[in-house]
């Protein structure tokens, strides 16, 4: 072997590495540009009126009402009053569907029976019967829409106002309570904020950096000073248990934590939700009376 052959052999290996390697980086870029560009899509997962709406369950009195947030946007609700309401719960509910899908018999008769609170529940814009498209402030400025029409045209009083999220809701949930009063903050399967998420499902994405959409939960619920209940399960295959507990220990107290165990994500709320809720609520206000 020529000395040249020789020594052109490790050029050639570097150039092919080289190559190799900007390669793979323009593909990481292009990942990048494309979940950038398609992340509302994977956030929100909106369910207009058009194309699928259900009546009010049988057996609960329930209306409909519209609603104008801060910035214009029709915002659509629906409000079952229970008689001799203790207060009323306001539902942030989860990134897919719409309202009229997410409250079913046994989360009204949980909330109206065993806690004895009327229920709200409204729709993001771009959800059900919302106008406009989805996006964080919007969900923030609906929520505000949907508490001051529960305070000031139900004439329910802050402080007997139940703010509860689900999923996605649950950063809503804490955007809220962290500006208005409120009588507890009621959180399932939460999280510190979307791009930590990301991070733990996909760990080469720079989430941090390139997330629009951010609903920080764990520097705001510091300045929520209501009590707050937590509720997660161990096996939670979207949002990690790890991320509960970590807004958990950030939580102020009156506050309490109920884990799942076995617990995933989707499907209905655990059989012990509502026999903690009114518990804690309970313990609460006992302590608050001290």
């Amino acid at each position: 072997m020529s000395t040249a052959l020789a020594l052109r052999r490790p050029l050639l290996s570097w150039r092919f590495l080289i190559q190799v390697a900007a390669g793979a980086g323009g593909l990481y870029l292009l990942a990048i540009g494309i979940l950038m560009a398609f992340e509302d899509r994977f956030i929100y997962h909106p369910v207009p009126a058009a194309r699928w709406w259900c009546e009010p369950p049988s057996g609960f009195a329930a209306r409909d009402v519209d609603l104008v947030s801060a910035d214009g946007t029709l915002i659509g609700g629906r409000w079952f009053p229970c008689d001799g309401a203790a207060g009323a719960v306001l539902i942030c509910h989860g990134q897919a569907g719409n309202l009229s899908l997410e409250c079913g018999p046994r989360q009204l008769t949980g909330w109206i029976q065993d806690i004895g609170v009327s229920v709200f529940i409204f729709d993001y814009p771009g959800y059900g019967r919302s106008g406009g498209i989805p996006t964080e402030d919007g969900c923030y400025a609906a929520a505000a829409a949907a508490f001051d029409w529960l305070t000031a045209t139900q004439q329910v009083p802050p402080e007997q106002v139940l703010v509860y999220g689900r999923s996605l809701g649950t950063g809503v949930a804490v955007d809220l309570a962290s500006h208005r009063p409120h009588r507890a903050l009621i959180l399932v399967n939460p999280y510190t904020s979307l791009p930590d998420v990301a991070a733990r499902r996909f760990g080469l994405w720079p989430a941090h950096l390139v997330m629009r959409n951010q609903f920080p939960s764990l520097a705001k619920i510091g300045r929520c000073f209501g009590a707050t209940l937590i509720v997660h399960g161990t096996d939670d295959n979207l949002i990690p248990y790890a991320l509960g507990r970590e807004l958990y220990e950030a939580a102020n107290e009156p506050k309490r934590f109920l884990s799942v165990e076995g617990g995933r994500h989707s499907g209905g709320l655990p059989s012990a939700f509502f026999p903690t809720v009114r518990d804690f609520l309970g313990d609460a206000e006992a302590e608050a009376l001290r």
